[in-house]
This record gives C-alpha cells, sequence and structure tokens, in this order.
C-alpha cells in the first residue's frame, strides 16, 4: 500500500429473543433491533387431539418467577432474554402439571374407565328386564 486507506462499516445493533414452549406454536424466536419492542405470546387451552387439553398457566423471563399470563412484551430491548411458557394438562378429568401425566397403571386405568363400567352395568340391568318384561307379555 502506498497510501492510508479509509473503510466504512455500517451496522445494526440486535439482540436474540429465545421463547420456549413445550404445547402450541408460540411467537418465533427472533432477532430484535436494539431499543425495539418484541411481543412473545402462545394460545391457551390447546388440544393435542388424544384427549388431553393443556393450559397455559405462565411465564418465565430469563428464568425469573413464574406470572400468569400468554403474552408478554419486551420494550426496548438491550439485551438477549429467554421467554419460557408454562402450562398443566387435563386428562381425564383432572389436573396434572405437564412434567407429571399419569402413566396408565391399572389402577389408573380402572379409574378412568369405572363410571363406563357402571353405565355397562346398568345398560345390561335395563336390557335385561326389559326382554324379561316383554317376554312375560307375549
Amino acid at each position: 500500500m502506498d497510501r492510508a486507506k479509509e473503510a466504512i462499516a455500517n451496522w445494526k445493533t440486535q439482540w436474540y429473543i429465545t421463547v420456549d414452549s413445550a404445547h402450541d406454536t408460540p411467537t418465533a424466536s427472533a432477532w430484535v433491533d436494539d431499543s425495539s419492542d418484541f411481543t412473545a405470546s402462545v394460545t391457551s387451552p390447546e388440544f393435542d387431539g388424544s384427549g388431553h387439553r393443556w393450559d397455559c398457566t405462565g411465564y418465565k423471563i430469563d428464568g425469573g418467577a413464574l406470572t400468569s399470563g400468554t403474552s408478554y412484551t419486551f420494550t426496548h430491548v438491550t439485551a438477549p432474554h429467554t421467554i419460557e411458557f408454562f402450562w398443566t394438562a387435563r386428562v381425564g378429568g383432572e389436573w396434572f402439571p405437564a412434567t407429571t401425566l399419569p402413566t396408565l397403571a391399572p389402577s389408573n386405568v380402572l379409574q378412568l374407565l369405572a363410571p363406563w363400567i357402571v353405565l355397562a352395568f346398568v345398560a345390561a340391568s335395563v336390557f335385561a328386564a326389559y326382554r324379561k318384561l316383554f317376554k312375560k307379555r307375549w
């Protein structure tokens, strides 16, 4: 090089917001321009098609305290952040934290099926009485 050179660099500061959720389709994680706003949200309840209902119990920002709600807006972002949504599940009329869904042990199966077994027994008894009643009349 025979003389001084000048280089010009242009950049934009951005911060990454991580959105974690075990259910629903949350707002996607994204790079956010410095001092901009970003809203993360989920839709609750969610039904997964296998008889489970998932309800969002809230979120934590950067591992802090659990706050109720399904949406949070980061305002004037000047650092990276993480938001994690938490859920509970309803299975067979009972609520369970998302990490402790019941296993189908024999006692759980019996508990879930007991009302249906009673209903089947009552229906069979009514049917038998009906047949007996009309057999005598004819």
